[in-house]
């Protein structure tokens, strides 16, 4: 098989999202964060931990929030971006969103 026949790698979930390269290394915006707290589903706990919260930020969460889902996402996440500050960019949390199953067309909307 020659080189020119091999099909070209996929492209990166990154690519895949559609979020401009300007975006990925700034930190996200409360609109965005709103947004993405409506995407997540039952993965937003696995999520929020692979951002490195702990099991002690997550029930603080749900008991700050307990009827409403999308808050205790949006507060999970606010609680990151506090936390790590210029470090908590669109591109680290696309790499905690990869296995979450989200379609990336709807992050595209999500970060545009």
């Amino acid at each position: 098989m020659r080189a020119e026949d091999k099909e070209p790698p996929p492209p990166s979930f990154t690519v895949q999202c559609g979020v401009p390269d300007h975006i990925l290394p700034t930190v996200p915006t409360s609109q965005h964060l709103n947004r993405l707290a409506a995407h997540l589903s039952s993965e937003w706990k696995s999520v929020l931990l692979d951002l490195g919260l702990s099991l002690a930020d997550l029930y603080r969460c749900c008991a700050d929030h307990p009827l409403a889902i999308q808050s205790q996402v949006l507060a999970g996440l606010v609680m990151w971006t506090q936390r790590n500050g210029r470090e908590a960019t669109v591109r680290r949390l696309l790499q905690s969103l990869q296995p979450a199953d989200i379609p990336p067309s709807d992050l595209q909307q999500v970060f545009v």
